[in-house]
């Protein structure tokens, strides 16, 4: 058998390097898009705490027995998990975001804020307008992370 024939026909290189060059250009870009889905993924992680809010209604402290009044109240325990900065933490009901008298510092397990209906227009620490107390209003607890851009509302009621 003449080898010399077989070394000049060259007629299959081509089809062999073109199978070669695909898979390698496959293989670099299911590395490039692997490596950004895994990036955007790692960006979409949240570091927020994990806990758990006890929410204790007291209504008709001093009402009329129908309905949320002046002075009733919501008591709002921290019952378990991750301790949490009290700056990175915000209590809100309906559209009222009130200001926090009750958790300074870190706020841990058996921690409680108080947050209380307030008819007169005085909403110091702790206060919320009555108006806010409406059946169907919403009871957030909600952290806000260091840089300001992550959120996430960590326990909720609906007032009924």
């Amino acid at each position: 058998m003449k080898l010399a024939p077989l070394l000049r026909n060259r007629a299959a290189v081509s089809p062999v390097i073109g199978v070669v060059l695909m898979f390698a250009i496959t293989i670099t870009l299911a590395a490039v898009v692997g490596a950004l889905l895994l990036g955007v993924e790692g960006q979409l992680q949240s570091d927020s705490p994990q806990a758990t809010f006890d929410f204790e209604f007291d209504r008709d402290v001093g009402g009329s027995g129908d309905g949320w009044d002046d002075d009733d109240s919501i008591l709002i325990t921290h019952t378990a998990g991750d301790t949490i900065d009290s700056d990175r933490l915000a209590v809100q009901l309906g559209s009222f975001t009130p200001t926090l008298g009750g958790w300074t510092g870190d706020v841990s397990a058996g921690d409680s804020e108080r947050i209380v209906a307030e008819a007169d227009g005085t909403y110091e620490a702790g206060k919320v307008p009555l108006s806010e107390f409406a059946p169907g209003a919403e009871l957030r607890v909600v952290w806000t992370g260091p840089d300001g851009e992550q959120s996430a509302t960590l326990a909720s009621a609906t007032l009924s």
